[in-house]
């Protein structure tokens, strides 16, 4: 896996086993290494079994250290369904 570096357009892709039967909505959430959180509105690709966010422009995420992320389904009753979390570092360009 190669570096991901701070201030740089990014995309984000989470597969998933299985899904509720009446989802609702997905986000990508996230917790900055300061600690905040932040979500995404995310899209969902059933052929391949993805919920996926893609930077706007200007957009990137800036904070360098390790981020942890996991995604969230929501179903019509309201119910929440938090994926596994996962880690990732950004980086500082050149190191």
């Amino acid at each position: 896996m190669s570096k991901i570096y701070a201030n740089q357009p990014f995309k984000i892709e989470l597969t998933y086993d299985e899904l509720p039967a009446t989802a609702v909505s997905q986000k990508i959430c996230c917790t900055k290494p300061s600690g905040e959180f932040k979500s995404f509105v995310a899209s969902i690709d059933l052929v391949n079994k993805k919920i996926y966010y893609y930077s706007t422009a200007g957009e990137t995420l800036g904070a360098v250290g390790v981020w942890r992320i996991w995604a969230q389904i929501t179903d019509a009753d309201g119910n929440l369904f938090p994926g596994e979390p996962n880690t990732f570092a950004i980086y500082n360009e050149g190191t």
